[in-house]
């Protein structure tokens, strides 16, 4: 027969042990290692009037120094031929260290909705468009 009292125990030991298996899966993260990548920003919700904004890039190092290099290959910045095309952006990152990238003055569609050279849209009929950046690290 269960008392009162060994039910309150087993619900305390089960939300007990509920609550230290969810707080042990919070301390585990999971990221990708590598010095190639491919990535394209999907288009942010926009709540309010901030437009998705702001963007953020945050890139870290393990036991050895770094140079991320930022580029877009489809939309590549020439003086001459494409002005707004996308300048690389080039950031020295220190062994051990992390590094915050603001993308900001690309997604800047509250104030100039032609502005918003970063975020994937539907542009195009096939869905295809120029908009993956390719990240490179040494």
């Amino acid at each position: 027969m269960i008392t009162k009292i060994n039910k309150l125990f087993l619900k305390y030991l089960i939300h007990g042990t509920l609550l230290m298996v969810l707080m042990g899966q919070a301390m585990v993260s999971f990221s990708q290692i590598d010095t190639d990548f491919w990535f394209v920003v999907p288009e942010l919700s926009h709540r309010g009037s901030t437009g998705g904004t702001p963007g953020t890039m945050r890139l870290s190092t393990l036991d050895l120094a770094a140079t991320v290099t930022i580029s877009m290959p489809a939309n590549i910045y020439d003086a001459a031929t494409n002005p707004t095309g996308f300048q690389n952006i080039v950031i020295d990152i220190p062994a051990n260290s992390d590094a915050a990238v603001d993308l900001t003055h690309l997604i800047d569609v509250v104030s100039n909705p032609a502005n918003n050279r970063l975020e994937n849209k539907p542009l195009t009929p096939d869905g295809i468009n120029n908009f993956g950046l390719h990240i490179t690290s040494t």
